[in-house]
């Protein structure tokens, strides 16, 4: 009996970290392809010291043999940011349009994985793509990054649509901010569709969706009303906001510069794949120093409060030699992740203590969504008519709501979380698969998240640490005690550290304590007592490291 499967291993239960698969075949033996692989973001309140936050892999490494290929939607890191890990385990076929693809070049490259096998493919054209037991063809959409697209996924059970991330930009004609709403999806409608994979993102948004153009005169407002210098941050990934911003400085007499590596890497390369064209001239950072703070416009990374970042480092500060003070201006053109907020906030509350003018978009007047808001996502489910809405992208809540709503509407809907193996001909979840969870990129380690590393890190963080070496001889007399505390507080570190030493070596006097043969009971005894002592005087319990050695 052959089935077909979609199987989320990732961005169905959070926003970000995109990884489906879809399948056909035997049970246990289908031909698969994978759709995305990305990546989310960690936080020092949770992950702190993680780089990266991907999808655990093992399913997919167990089964690397029957993937016959690997697609990206578009160039976001929560869609492609993981995908030299996926070819960690085999050198894959992969289909992604042209910013996309040259995006997954970089990373590969970067990666050390050489002659990957990259096929450009163009949204649009309806040109199918032979896989397995798929055919897969493509639909220009509207994001916020040129060059995304939806897949048309056919099969022997019939057709299937993922949406990727998409919004309805019914009346904007930029193709630089993405793809107009498009007859490609009233083509794609003319065959049955079986499944929905749908975008889930602003389900709760209950307004409809604006396109791109619609913010363009606010942003000129603001930056030819400031006085001083003005600096704007937004997603670096959001290439079309970053021409507009750079059109309206230029227009206001202003010279145009590129800070942060982020920024500077997407521009060149929506330039150098033909995606981006009419960008104003730039300056390099040092060729602008000398001009007067009301003839310059940065355009700065940031825009989530990342602490590296070229705004972090200004409210800091200096960064590549320009600072803001009194007078001067920042531009949030974006809108905070959840999870951010704090990282944020600490930014902006910074750059006001200096007297820099904050203008944040609390209005919708400095940025649009690139997602479809509540009515765009039924005016697709009434286009698409399928027999299934599959909710993608998206917390739990996201996608309990985008269910109901279809359901409302009289679609049929099923709720598809991380790990779950749904068969789409019935609708319903078939199988769950163990193990399917998240994993940690640690410095050039991945790891996963089940480790200690970091429950340790965590109780480092909230109970600091107690170092001690011990060094002994023979006799009574022949004894030596180090101490260092790590993140803990008394009147006088050094007067902490002298009674942790006075402690240990009031125990190990005890010869009845030191004659113990075996060295884990002594080492936890002393641990005992040092723990006791910590914990009368500071009111902590700290991780304890005890060295012991004989001489």
């Amino acid at each position: 009996m052959q089935r077909l499967i979609y199987l989320p291993l990732g961005g169905a239960g959070e926003i970000g970290m995109n990884m489906y698969v879809y399948g056909y075949g035997a049970p246990g033996r289908e031909k698969l392809i994978v759709v995305d692989a990305g990546v989310t973001f960690s936080n020092m309140e949770t992950t702190p010291g993680i780089d990266l936050i991907m999808p655990n892999m093992d399913w997919i490494k167990k089964r690397i043999d029957d993937i016959e290929g690997v697609f990206l939607t578009h160039a976001h890191e929560d869609h492609l940011g993981a995908i030299q890990y996926l070819f960690r385990f085999a050198n894959l076929p992969l289909y992604a349009s042209r910013l996309t693809a040259r995006m997954a070049q970089h990373k590969l490259q970067e990666a050390d994985i050489s002659d990957p096998q990259i096929k450009c493919v163009e949204p649009g054209k309806l040109d199918e793509v032979s896989v397995g037991p798929f055919k897969v063809s493509f639909v220009p959409v509207s994001h916020s990054i040129p060059d995304s697209m939806a897949l048309i996924i056919d099969t022997p059970k019939g057709r299937i649509i993922h949406t990727g991330d998409f919004k309805t930009d019914l009346d904007d004609r930029d193709v630089g901010d993405g793809q107009l709403f498009s007859s490609a999806w009233r083509q794609a409608a003319k065959s049955e569709i079986i499944a929905l994979v749908c975008d889930s993102t602003n389900i709760h948004v209950p307004r409809l969706g604006r396109p791109e153009s619609n913010i363009t005169p606010n942003l000129s407002e603001i930056i030819n009303e400031a006085e001083g210098l003005i600096a704007a941050t937004t997603f670096a990934s959001n290439i079309a906001r970053v021409r507009h911003l750079a059109r309206a400085g230029h227009k206001a007499g202003r010279s145009v510069v590129l800070l942060g590596r982020a920024m500077m890497r997407m521009v060149n390369m929506a330039i150098e794949t033909g995606v981006l064209s009419g960008f104003p001239p730039l300056l390099e950072p040092h060729e602008a120093h000398h001009l007067p703070r009301n003839k310059l416009l940065l355009l700065t990374t940031g825009s989530q409060g990342e602490p590296r970042s070229a705004t972090a480092q200004l409210s800091r500060g200096k960064f590549r030699g320009f600072s803001l003070e009194v007078g001067d201006t920042l531009l949030v053109s974006s809108k905070t992740i959840p999870g951010n907020e704090l990282a944020v906030a600490r930014v902006l509350n910074r750059l006001a203590a200096l007297g820099v003018r904050v203008i944040e978009d609390h209005n919708g007047q400095c940025h649009v969504s690139g997602h479809a808001n509540r009515p765009d996502v039924t005016h697709l489910h009434q286009l698409m008519s399928p027999k299934l809405v599959v909710p993608m992208h998206g917390e739990d809540r996201h996608l309990v709501e985008h269910a109901d709503l279809a359901q409302a509407n009289g679609w049929n809907s099923v709720v598809v979380t991380n790990g779950s193996v749904l068969d789409v001909t019935s609708g319903k979840i078939c199988e769950e698969i163990d193990g399917v969870g998240c994993d940690y990129l640690d410095g050039n380690q991945v790891m996963p998240s089940s480790t200690r590393v970091i429950r340790d890190r965590l109780q480092l963080a909230r109970q600091g640490s107690v170092s001690i070496a011990v060094s002994e001889g023979r006799h009574s007399d022949d004894l030596e005690v180090v101490c260092k505390c790590v993140g803990l507080f008394s009147n006088a570190v050094e007067t902490l550290e002298d009674a942790v030493i006075e402690t240990v070596y009031s125990r190990l006097k005890n010869d009845a304590l030191r004659d113990q043969a075996n060295m884990a009971i002594l080492e936890r005894e002393l641990t005992i007592a040092v723990r006791r002592l910590i914990t009368k005087t500071c009111g902590k319990k700290p991780v304890i490291n005890i060295l012991m050695t004989t001489f």
